[in-house]
């Protein structure tokens, strides 16, 4: 493919990420508000210029280096973070034809990917040299110790069934019917593991605000809060993307209708479910979620949904 081919739809995909983004956080911040008999942002019609004024807002601050900072890190923390979780969109396909490259083990590199955009997100609190912004930092990574495993048990689950770890391979084995209903169990594990991972309340230990304030991007101002903040939204919106493939038949759809809009509507669909979910529950306590929820149960449930896979796909399957 030609470089410029290569640029322009990498530009698009861009594009279109900003745009997902945006609307989402207006969406989120209307469906939040009316849940709780809130009315929410009102900048422009029903609040539709508040995420708009928001990127503004961020663009044309100024980005503060605090003194005791490390500052070369402070200024590429942010991008450490963005360019793993943007890289991700250039080998997730929206559709069969829709996408950059198609590695042969395209699920791996995903999950990857996403991890190391989660870590440089606890990168930019310990450049901040600041105490609160580091114990932040802390708290993703044990997020990420406890809850990102029993997610890609889950994923290798879903790859021994279609026999492949390429995410194509994966939507077309998946053309009579969803592995949702295959593997109910390992839904149920990936979806609460993505519950936590996201950060966000009632789940976001990284954002207590009587102990931690902003957690890691307490330090952070202007673009480079931006950067976060866009980051955290892209990591949400790949995993929903990876559960879509992996559980919902991608762009597979039940009538006639284009490939990349039947994705668009399950990712969408799936992320209200999850904002649902996380806008009803109250906030658990730290112990119980990491400790008791994490490595005392889905992780278990995980492995036991691997091995149930296993017997299926060695034994059983070829009698079928």
């Amino acid at each position: 493919m030609p470089f410029v081919t290569v640029f322009l739809k990498s530009i698009l995909i861009l594009l279109f990420l900003l745009f997902s983004v945006n609307l989402y956080i207006y969406l989120e911040r209307k469906f939040v508000g009316h849940l709780q008999a809130r009315r929410g942002p009102m900048t422009g019609f029903h609040g539709v210029l508040q995420p708009v004024s928001d990127v503004f807002k961020l663009i044309f601050n100024g980005q503060l280096v605090p003194d005791e900072s490390r500052k070369v890190f402070f200024r590429l923390a942010p991008l450490f973070a963005f360019l793993p979780a943007y890289m991700v969109y250039l080998v997730l396909p929206f559709s069969r034809r829709l996408l950059l490259a198609d590695p042969d083990a395209s699920l791996l590199l995903v999950l990857s990917l996403l991890f190391l955009s989660m870590v440089g997100l606890s990168f930019s609190g310990w450049a901040s040299g600041n105490h609160e912004a580091a114990v932040g930092s802390i708290y993703i990574l044990t997020n990420l110790a406890s809850f990102f495993l029993p997610l890609v048990v889950s994923a290798a689950s879903i790859s021994f069934l279609a026999g492949s770890l390429s995410l194509i391979d994966i939507v077309e084995a998946q053309s009579r019917v969803w592995f949702i209903f295959l593997q109910p169990l390992g839904a149920v594990v990936f979806l609460v593991s993505i519950l936590r991972l996201i950060e966000r309340s009632p789940y976001a230990f990284p954002y207590v605000d009587p102990e931690l304030i902003a957690s890691y991007k307490i330090e952070y101002s202007g673009a480079g809060l931006g950067f976060l903040i866009f980051t955290e939204y892209l990591n949400f919106f790949t995993m929903m993307g990876i559960f879509t493939i992996l559980f919902l038949g991608g762009w597979e759809g039940i009538f006639e209708m284009p490939s990349v809009i039947w994705f668009l509507l399950k990712v969408y669909a799936a992320s209200f479910f999850v904002l649902w979910i996380r806008s009803s529950l109250p906030k658990p306590r730290l112990e119980e979620v990491m400790a008791r929820t994490g490595w005392m149960f889905l992780l278990p449930l995980a492995l036991l949904n691997l091995i149930l896979t296993l017997v299926f796909v060695t034994f059983v399957r070829p009698l079928i």
